[in-house]
């Protein structure tokens, strides 16, 4: 039983004292509760806390004397010790302007001529049928004229690059060593070590 208890503090409803309220919750029910008496229509709200309904006559006094008081105004006379902020000045610097787009005489970008002169697919939709077929007749003839492009040049840089070949000078054939045939110098070196006839050994 201690589990289901409440510990949370109930307030009484300023509307109806019959009401006991939870604290979390006094907001809420005093939004109803009021529509429900509007009688009672003489209560006015703490400045300090808004679930303070206190009857008019005894406005004034609740404001001196409200527990809430005291937290407003440590925030407000905390936020007037508060060193202002340290304000650097900025160095008004003119920004020189080069040239404006404005001034310039650039053509407007046109899509339908890029289409025309890039390999890009188009569709026609919103014509008759014969006027769909020359088109995609056209737009074949179109691609087939970019792609005869693309061969020629692929070719010429076939032939370029064969060109280059023919004219850079012939590699220089190596001889394979062979085992049989020793080279000169390692015949030199035997004859040097030959014509050695004596051997000075030097004394320790």
């Amino acid at each position: 039983m201690e589990i289901l208890r409440d510990n949370e503090a109930q307030l009484m409803c300023p509307y109806n004292p019959s009401h006991y309220i939870r604290k979390s919750r006094m907001e809420y029910h005093l939004v109803k509760c009021r529509k429900s008496f509007p009688q009672n229509g003489r209560f006015v709200m703490c400045d300090f806390n808004s679930t303070h309904r206190i009857p008019m006559p005894e406005i004034q006094y609740h404001h001196e004397t409200c527990p809430d008081r005291k937290k407003i105004e440590v925030e407000i006379y905390q936020e007037e010790a508060k060193d202002p902020p340290i304000q650097i000045p900025l160095p008004n610097l003119p920004v020189p302007v080069d040239s404006s787009w404005d001034d310039e005489d650039v053509p407007t970008y046109d899509p339908q001529k890029y289409c025309e002169k890039n390999k890009i697919l188009r569709r026609l939709d919103t014509a008759s049928a014969a006027k769909r077929r020359d088109f995609r007749l056209a737009e074949r003839e179109r691609f087939n004229q970019f792609d005869d492009i693309v061969e020629k040049k692929s070719d010429t840089a076939r032939n370029t690059r064969t060109e280059t070949e023919v004219l850079l000078p012939p590699t220089p054939a190596f001889a394979q060593p062979s085992l049989d045939t020793p080279p000169e110098n390692i015949n030199k070196l035997k004859e040097r070590i030959s014509k050695v006839s004596t051997v000075v050994i030097p004394k320790m």
